[in-house]
């Protein structure tokens, strides 16, 4: 199955092929820097781990909650997902994603987020989606505001990483 984001970009399945890509993509520091869930670093073991729990997540819903986030070429150079579902009749959700630095600042995230979220309130009973970012993710803010989510919440010292507290905020979309 595939979701068009664009002429250039689409999202599709997780395949196992695409172990190379993810652990390529988080060489990148920053990518860990920015994200809650990402370990760092990041090898075949991870990899491998995450291809097989979205595997397992799909069949367990009957539908896949992760996408790879493709280029022309088919190549993986992002995700984007519904995180900690816990059933698939559920009226909310929480969105998470990410993009391959080389690919940032180009405006392929703030597509992607409009097109995923327009796909999960159609496809999916879901009427609430939320998201939580790092205060000092400001790329990330910037999308999901440009999107038309709208910012809830400021979260003191919400994350422990790396012996350090980090502030989050929580920006949601309803329909």
């Amino acid at each position: 199955m595939e979701i068009k984001v664009n002429d250039q970009i689409y999202l599709s399945d997780i395949r196992e092929i695409d172990a190379f890509a993810y652990i390529t993509h988080f060489k990148e520091k920053e990518i860990y820097d920015l994200t809650i869930e990402i370990p760092y670093p990041y090898g075949e073991r991870e990899a491998q781990w995450w291809i097989k729990a979205v595997g397992e997540e799909a069949k367990k819903f009957g539908k896949p909650l992760q996408w790879a986030i493709r280029n022309q070429e088919g190549c993986l150079i992002g995700g984007i997902g519904l995180l900690e579902v816990k059933s698939i009749n559920t009226h909310l959700a929480e969105v998470g994603f990410f993009l391959a630095k080389p690919y940032w600042g180009k405006g392929i995230t703030t597509n992607v987020v409009r097109a995923f979220s327009n796909y999960v309130f159609e496809e999916y009973e879901i009427v609430r989606l939320f998201a939580r970012v790092f205060s000092h993710n400001h790329a990330a803010k910037r999308v999901l505001q440009k999107c038309d989510y709208l910012m809830e919440g400021h979260m003191k010292k919400r994350y422990l990483k790396d012996g350090k507290y980090i502030d989050a905020d929580i920006y949601a979309l309803v329909r």
